[in-house]
């Protein structure tokens, strides 16, 4: 390569580390606040969403959503979803803690629509969250 390319790189290379190095610093800052944040009594009084605060996510719309509580080490694995059929895959969430109880609960269901986007009523009987293999969680 020749010397101005070579010189251009390198401008490029020293303005990209620059910048990591801002990011880096603003990550520390950021991680810093949280943990303090953590341990302020007020913030435990607000460190909640409200069910109309999820239902306004446009992102969120037509998924379902689960809420999980469960102790520090708690390990959740999601394993590549096995399908019933290719438009319907059915996906497995195991959560294992020795902690203490681990708690879930549905937030929202998708809404099914008719062929002419007409929201449909969602089929209770259609919920299938329940815990498998006697809940040793």
């Amino acid at each position: 390569a020749d010397q101005p390319e070579m010189a251009e790189l390198k401008k490029t290379a020293d303005t990209l580390e620059s910048e990591i190095e801002r990011l880096d610093s603003h990550i520390a800052h950021l991680n810093k606040d949280l943990l303090k944040q953590q341990w302020d009594p007020q913030f435990e009084q607000h460190a909640f969403v409200t069910y109309e605060d999820i239902q306004q996510v446009d992102e969120f719309k037509g998924q379902t959503l689960i809420g999980i509580k469960a102790p520090s080490g708690t390990t959740l694995a999601v394993p590549y979803p096995h399908s019933t059929s290719l438009s319907h895959p059915r996906y497995q969430i195991f959560l294992k803690s020795q902690n203490g109880p681990v708690e879930f609960f549905k937030v929202s269901t998708p809404v099914a629509t008719d062929e002419e986007g007409d929201e449909m009523e969602h089929d209770k009987d259609d919920d299938d969250l329940q815990p498998e293999g006697g809940g040793g969680m």
